[in-house]
């Protein structure tokens, strides 16, 4: 006899699959169509919403070099140094991120996937940054965040999921705002993030953001 459990879960899963797979499509289409100039100008009100909400005491952030139509972090990043450590993701074996400091002097080097990282990385631990820029592909009103799919992020802070670490950063989705979508499927495995910040909203997705870090 079948097992009807298992089959429902994973015509579940498939359709789930399906799903975001035509939504990443349409939204990173929205993205990946807009101007130079569209770009540039986000990217300055980006960095605008991010000083409103990042406190002034906060000193190491985690973001991302812009890549397929992401918006850019880095106008904010450029303008929080003297203030802030700045950190890029480095891509390890097992599909896990860590963070390295991102340096005025740090050269940069292609990496997989075409991302850019630093040449000579010096290491913190995910889990001792204060605050994380994420990228990502759509959002929803509820804070829902659709990636890339390979679960990077994911994966790097599913721990943050449990109860049992004293040190936990604050994620922040960025994108455009062309990028929402009415209401985006989820799994189990999706990380919640803190809030989602585009060049135009600033949705706090949990109660506590921000809390002191």
């Amino acid at each position: 006899m079948p097992n009807t459990p298992n089959a429902s879960s994973q015509d579940k899963s498939s359709t789930i699959l399906a799903d975001k797979t035509a939504i990443r499509r349409l939204l990173r289409q929205r993205r990946r169509s807009l101007s130079d100039y569209q770009q540039r100008q986000a990217a300055k009100k980006l960095a605008r919403q991010l000083k409103k909400v990042i406190p002034a005491d906060v000193r190491h952030i985690g973001l991302y070099f812009p890549a397929d139509g992401e918006i850019n972090p880095l106008v904010f990043g450029d303008a929080a140094r003297g203030k802030h450590k700045i950190y890029l993701p480095h891509m390890l074996s097992g599909n896990h991120l860590m963070f390295s400091e991102f340096g005025r002097h740090k050269g940069l080097v292609k990496k997989r996937f075409g991302l850019m990282e630093v040449s000579r990385p010096t290491f913190r631990q995910p889990h001792r940054l204060d605050i994380v820029l994420m990228p990502l592909v759509g959002y929803d009103k509820h804070g829902h965040r659709l990636g890339m799919g390979g679960g990077f992020y994911d994966r790097t802070f599913a721990y943050l999921t449990g109860n049992n670490w004293q040190s936990k950063p604050q994620l922040i989705a960025v994108a455009h705002h062309v990028q929402v979508y009415p209401e985006l499927p989820t799994e189990a495995w999706d990380v919640p993030v803190d809030m989602v910040v585009t060049d135009r909203h600033i949705i706090r997705c949990q109660p506590q953001a921000f809390r002191k870090v």
